[in-house]
């Protein structure tokens, strides 16, 4: 008899602790977090309240299924989470301007980082690394490396006005929507070494590239406005957008040896230090336009035999004969669009600006008579990162 009343008693037992460990819920204090210690798995949202203050500790959690969040808060300065491993949905936090510490030593997988407003933050202490994300975006943070975050793909890498942010290394070897980088320290060093395929990437403001193992952009390839010397895709073949290189004032070389097709423009503009383009031995074919304005006393495309869109290649140096061999594909129609090659030509060295948008008018990158100008981008971003994403990509 005991036996049977016992088993149901059971069983509303265990729905009444599964219940404490599913839902919405908002943590104001500490108390409040440590009543979710006895949970291993939340399915629902965490939220951290704005008037929560000092340290937060979500210890012995280890799943959320789910997001959890944390906004507009002014005085918590610890956030730690010692067996969390996973987080299904979006770990986001906006404007918790006093967090110094964030610890989750245990964190291998989120599906999005959503972080913004993290004035304080100056490190990660997440000692098995996120290796696994859909979506990263950081911006406006302390931030002095990415250790601690080590993906193999996403979708979105979207780095911005981290101004300490002088190191990423990541091993990343595929990223399907966008990857950006834009305003953070001015000696910041990216090596990507496995990164073998992407689609809209754009690098602003950034003291050195490593791309070795780059193959296909299938988007735009940008880099603007950086202090590096040299450029160079040792790998990179086709680009099915914009390849545009602008506003780099100490870059003295560009090597895209393998590159043998863009889809869309090619533009090179406001390098004020590059004088010899020579590193497009392969380039055959562009089926945008393309602009180039410097300070160029030699260019070379000994490959080229077809541009759909307009020819511009002017310098305020001499160019020799440069422009020799370029004339007669205007000649023979291999360029279609409209055309014009000199040397001389006083202003070229600016044109094309430090944004990356033409200044000598025309059309689109995918016109057939116009500068290659401008590609529009559109991100599913949340509403916070659209500014970002204009000033990373709306150049491109």
């Amino acid at each position: 008899m005991a036996a049977r009343f016992l088993l149901p008693a059971l069983a509303l037992a265990g729905s009444a602790v599964a219940a404490t460990c599913s839902g919405t819920t908002t943590i104001t204090n500490q108390a409040q977090a440590t009543q979710l210690s006895s949970c291993q798995q939340w399915t629902g949202d965490i939220v951290i309240a704005g008037s929560a203050a000092g340290e937060i500790d979500l210890n012995g959690l280890q799943r959320i299924d789910g997001s959890l969040i944390a906004k507009n808060i002014g005085k918590l300065t610890t956030f730690t989470a010692d067996s969390l491993s996973t987080i299904s949905d979006t770990f986001q936090m906006i404007d918790v301007t006093a967090l110094t510490t964030l610890t989750f030593p245990s964190l291998v997988a989120v599906d999005t980082i959503n972080w913004q407003g993290l004035s304080s933050l100056q490190g990660l202490q997440f000692t098995q690394s996120v290796q696994k994300a859909t979506n990263v975006q950081i911006v406006n943070t302390q931030l002095s490396s990415l250790d601690g975050i080590d993906l193999n793909e996403a979708a979105i890498l979207i780095l911005a006005d981290n101004t300490f942010l002088n190191s990423v290394n990541m091993k990343l070897t595929n990223v399907t929507n966008a990857l950006g980088f834009a305003n953070n320290g001015p000696q910041l060093e990216i090596s990507l070494p496995n990164l073998k395929a992407a689609n809209n990437v754009a690098f602003r403001n950034v003291s050195s590239v490593s791309i070795p193992s780059l193959s296909q952009v299938t988007g735009s390839l940008g880099f603007y406005s950086s202090y590096f010397t040299t450029l160079s895709a040792a790998n990179l073949s086709t680009v099915a957008m914009t390849l545009a290189v602008v506003g780099n004032p100490h870059l003295t070389s560009a090597s895209f040896p393998l590159l043998t097709a863009v889809g869309g423009g090619v533009q090179i503009a406001n390098n004020t230090a590059l004088t010899n383009v020579d590193g497009f031995k392969k380039l055959s074919k562009v089926f945008g336009a393309v602009d180039m304005f410097g300070t160029f006393t030699s260019v070379a495309l000994p490959a080229l035999n077809y541009v759909k869109g307009a020819f511009y290649l002017l310098s305020s140096g001499d160019l020799g004969n440069s422009c020799t061999r370029f004339d007669s594909l205007h000649s023979s129609s291999a360029i279609r669009g409209s055309y014009e090659c000199q040397g001389g030509q006083a202003g070229a060295s600016t044109k094309g600006g430090s944004d990356g948008n033409s200044t000598s008018g025309g059309s689109s990158s995918s016109s057939s008579s116009g500068h290659s100008g401008a590609t529009s981008l559109i991100i599913p971003y949340t509403t916070g990162f659209i500014g970002v994403v204009a000033a990373i990509f709306g150049m491109l």
